[in-house]
């Protein structure tokens, strides 16, 4: 979740920093991007990760590549248009694509975009990720890229907000959703849905800005249809996932150049419902809904040295609540991390992640985390 690699997703205009101009003339551009890294991982994240079958030490190498391009239609409207891949090495998906999607610029109004990109949510999580591998375990969305969104974001030096409709699309990330016991993964068929947030910064407070966002985010699932269940002498559907609901405030303050401190709050209610069926003419019944929540808080601080090495350290906790299974699940950790910009295009890092006291079953993630990677960015 590096700050580098998330910049070709959330620079709203379509233009990476990190790109390289290879076609500019006559109000046309056209740029790529990308990068190629290997990382390291210990075997405690490899398990974590399941990036290997045996879950030894292990060595993982990726790439991912990008293409930009921006039109002028007039003196107040311009095209845009952005297409990311990720490319990995030795697995199923070796080419999976991250965003894409064509857009509006109208300058000081605004900008509007469609295609596969993320809700007007992300911009409120995003200031608490800014480790490589082992931190957002207190966030819910930072990888949810999906298809059939329309957003439109406005800002100015102060004030921002954005606003974003979800259409009808199947096997979309919507995490948590695999914590109903029922589904494999967090993969849902969507239905619809919209997203909004807001936020105010004060530029000079002290060492740096102060801003301040806040976001709310509605999901409509798809039905799954019925599938039975015997329980007892009734026969029950399987519990089928309604909606969701998000909510996320976050602060942050300083910048990336010195020292800056982010904290965030995010919480993320699934709606289920279940159906019986009446013993006597085998109909169904009313339908019964219940609920589980993740909760979860992030604390992180960094420092940038003029030297390239950033140093950053937090603290992560998310719960599991109120689920259909009657109890709850913690998980509280301690990310720390390295990095060390040897020049634009190159970097190092070395990232750890430490149990700070999980209440769960799985011993397999009470495990202390370890990465060590390069990458090379053009």
């Amino acid at each position: 979740m590096k700050k580098k690699a998330l910049a070709l997703a959330i620079i709203l205009t379509a233009s990476a920093a990190d790109a390289a101009t290879v076609y500019d003339k006559d109000d046309t551009s056209l740029n790529i991007g990308g990068r190629v890294q290997s990382v390291f991982y210990n075997t405690g994240a490899a398990k974590a990760n399941e990036l290997n079958k045996g879950n030894d030490n292990t060595l993982v190498n990726s790439a991912r590549f990008s293409l930009e391009g921006r039109s002028k239609i007039n003196s107040n409207v311009s095209a845009f248009a952005f297409s990311e891949w990720d490319m990995a090495n030795g697995t199923d998906e070796n080419l999976k694509t991250r965003e894409q999607f064509v857009g509006l610029d109208f300058n000081s109004y605004g900008k509007l975009m469609a295609g596969k990109t993320y809700s007007a949510m992300k911009s409120v999580i995003e200031v608490t990720d800014i480790f490589e591998d082992f931190g957002c375990a207190g966030q819910f969305g930072e990888d949810e890229f999906r298809s059939g969104t329309i957003r439109y974001v406005f800002e100015n030096d102060s004030f921002f907000a954005s606003v974003s409709t979800s259409l009808a699309s199947d096997n979309e990330l919507v995490e948590g959703a695999s914590y109903n016991d029922f589904d494999k993964e967090d993969k849902v068929n969507i239905k619809g849905g919209f997203a909004a947030s807001v936020g105010y910064t004060f530029n000079d407070v002290l060492f740096g800005p102060l801003s301040f966002k806040a976001g709310y985010e509605y999901i409509k699932v798809q039905n799954k249809g019925v599938d039975n269940y015997k329980y007892g002498i009734h026969d029950i559907s399987a519990p089928a996932l309604k909606n969701v609901k998000d909510i996320a405030a976050s602060v942050k303050w300083g910048s990336d150049d010195g020292f800056s401190v982010g904290a965030l709050y995010n919480t993320r209610k699934f709606t289920l419902t279940r159906s019986f069926v009446n013993d006597c003419n085998n109909a169904f019944g009313d339908d019964v809904a219940f609920s589980y929540r993740l909760n979860g808080y992030e604390i992180v601080t960094a420092y940038g040295f003029e030297n390239g090495i950033t140093i950053a350290a937090g603290y992560e906790f998310m719960e599991v609540k109120g689920d259909h299974k009657g109890n709850s699940e913690i998980f509280r950790r301690i990310p720390v991390y390295v990095n060390y910009d040897l020049n634009e295009n190159f970097n190092l890092w070395t990232e750890a992640q430490f149990n700070a006291g999980d209440e769960h079953k799985s011993s397999e993630l009470n495990k202390s985390l370890l990465s060590v990677g390069a990458r090379y960015t053009f």
